[in-house]
Order: C-alpha cells, then structure tokens, then sequence
C-alpha cells in the first residue's frame, strides 16, 4: 500500500483522470450528435473603448465556444418580472460537463473565467458567459448573458468543470 503524500513531479497531470480527459470529451460530443445539448455556452471577452467598464462601445476581444458543449440546468428558474423599465430576467442557471484542461483538451479556471495567465481585468475589460439555445428548436436562438457566480467547481470524480451563472441584462 503506497504511503499518503500529495502528488508532485511527474505524477501531476497524469493521473487515471486525467489521462481519460480526451475519452471523456468523445463520449460527451455525442450528447452533441444526438441533439440533447440544446443550449451553446459561450465565453466572452472584451474591452470598453472608455476608461471604465460601460464607458464608449464594447469591443469583442475573445469568444470562444465551451466544446463539445456542456450540460445546461435551470433555465426555467430564469423569472421575467415587469417593471418601470419593462420586462427584466432574473435568476441562475448551472452549466456542468465542461471537460478540465489535459493537453489541448478541454478548459482551465482561467479559460473559463475568461483571463489570461491569471491576470486580472482591466478596468475597461468584462467577461461574461452567452447560453444561447442551439437553433435546432427555434429558428431565432435566444441568447441570455450570465457572470460566473463564485468560483469555478472543478470535480475530478465526475470529470468536469462546474459554473454557477446568474442572469445579466447588460
């Protein structure tokens, strides 16, 4: 029986999980082919023409498609609640099955956060999650914005990436 200690050197990143990350990614495509991932999830980076987030026009620096595409629960806990400035969206959804980064292979925490090598915004920078319904329903795809809502989960036992998003009008 081998003595408890962390994983260190070699060992890192070439665990039974991690080596099964490409499979892992294959086998959720299918959900893909099969047509029972209606929602693409998309992250979104970019920058503000004026000095602060919201200031001048939003320039898309970065969009990239979470593939092959991830579990969507909880749409119907979006709420459409009316007021003075009309009709708003309010609420969460969880976004599961995101494949962890192995290689060129799936997402890291930074990757779905939207930064790059963990540096953090720029004040005029924002990133913001797009679910957009895939098209296959409806000729006219909704797409909702969301912000990550806490700290991406990462679950090594289910292979996968958790995000909590909360609904977002701008």
């Amino acid at each position: 029986m081998p003595k408890p200690a962390p994983l260190t050197g070699p060992a890192i990143g070439n665990t039974l999980v991690d080596q099964l990350i490409p499979v892992v990614a294959d086998i959720r495509q299918l959900g893909t082919v099969f047509g029972i991932r209606p929602y693409r999830v998309f992250i979104v980076r970019g920058a503000w023409s004026g000095a602060t987030r919201g200031q001048g026009d939003f320039t898309v620096v970065n969009n990239t498609e979470l593939l092959p595409t991830p579990k969507v629960e909880g749409m119907q806990n979006i709420d459409r609640r009316a007021d003075q400035g009309g009709l708003h969206e309010m609420g969460g959804v969880k976004v599961s099955e995101i494949v962890p980064k192995h290689g060129s292979t799936g997402y890291s925490e930074d990757d779905l956060l939207g930064q790059i090598q963990s540096r953090p915004l720029a004040i005029n920078e924002e990133v913001y999650v797009v679910v957009q319904e895939d098209g296959g329903v409806t000729k006219n795809p909704v797409a909702r914005k969301f912000r990550v809502r806490g700290a991406p989960e990462l679950h090594t036992g289910n292979v996968e990436w958790i995000l909590k998003l909360d609904r977002v009008e701008r």
